[in-house]
């Protein structure tokens, strides 16, 4: 979970274990968003929240049985 100011707007954004970018939206901060990452290749990402200079980043971790 991801939180940032409320009433704000920002950008949530994913990157693989090479850094290329994934998956980008403009949400607001206290919206739920949902990721479909079922046809994303197992693996480790990085999601991060941006909102004005403030980033705050956090790790997915993506398997397949």
């Amino acid at each position: 979970s991801i939180q940032g100011e409320k009433e704000a707007v920002g950008t949530l954004s994913v990157y693989d274990a090479t850094g290329r970018l994934v998956w980008e939206q403009n949400s607001a901060a206290a919206a739920t968003v949902r990721l479909d990452v079922s046809a994303w290749p197992s693996g480790v990402y990085a999601v991060s929240w941006r909102q004005g200079k403030t980033v705050k980043t956090k790790r997915l971790v993506v398997t397949r049985g």
